[in-house]
């Protein structure tokens, strides 16, 4: 039996060409930069949207708070939040009403028993909707004060990385360029030790194996 190992042919001109080390640590510094200011827009956009939707409760809640029983039940029941109560005891309230306008449209007097019964379910998921309407304004006020929390973190963190960012520190910027200098002359050892074995040439090896 007889086996043929080759090397790998060596990588062609084009494959060789690559940016100078000056330019991709210049290339790297630009990227971190950028990246750095990606972030801050990201910060900034985050925190613009947290302003927005705090205020948008605030409005909320400041509607809720000077209308009468019924308008604030209305209102209440409107409003799109993940298990807004008040929305399904209205909808039921409404639901009795229009029972109440068809049984009347039949011919029931007002004092019918059935009428009575319907009034006083009327009535009692009325004050049912007033009270959820009362919790919905306690939740928001709390989903407010938990907004107003996270900008307040948000604020600080953006601020602390601006004033961070302003101004230079000599020793730090001395530090940096001395690490930035023995980065770079390891590179290019790196990469002149690299050179050379590119320079040596490649050889195929032919290794002959005879059964018994």
């Amino acid at each position: 039996m007889r086996i043929q190992i080759h090397h790998l042919t060596s990588p062609t001109p084009a494959d060789m060409k690559k940016p100078p080390l000056l330019a991709a640590l210049t290339t790297l510094t630009t990227l971190i930069q950028n990246n750095k200011k990606a972030q801050g827009r990201e910060a900034v956009k985050k925190l613009k949207e947290l302003e927005a939707a705090r205020d948008q409760i605030t409005i909320q809640l400041n509607i809720l708070g000077i209308l009468d029983d019924k308008e604030m039940v209305r209102r209440a029941a409107g409003m799109e939040i993940p298990q807004n109560e008040a929305t399904q005891i209205y909808t039921e309230m409404l639901e009795k009403k229009r029972e109440r306008l068809a049984l009347l449209a039949k011919g029931l007097g007002k004092n019918h028993p059935q009428l009575a019964l319907i009034d006083q379910t009327i009535d009692q998921l009325f004050d049912d909707a007033i009270e959820e309407a009362e919790s919905l304004k306690e939740v928001l006020q709390v989903r407010r004060d938990h907004l107003s929390r996270q900008i307040d973190k948000l604020t600080e963190l953006i601020r602390g990385e601006i004033e961070k960012s302003t101004p230079l520190n000599i020793d730090e910027v001395k530090a940096d360029y001395k690490h930035a200098r023995e980065l770079l002359q390891k590179l290019q050892t790196k990469q002149q030790d690299e050179r050379l074995r590119l320079k040596t040439p490649s050889r195929s090896i032919t290794i002959h194996e005879w059964s018994k």
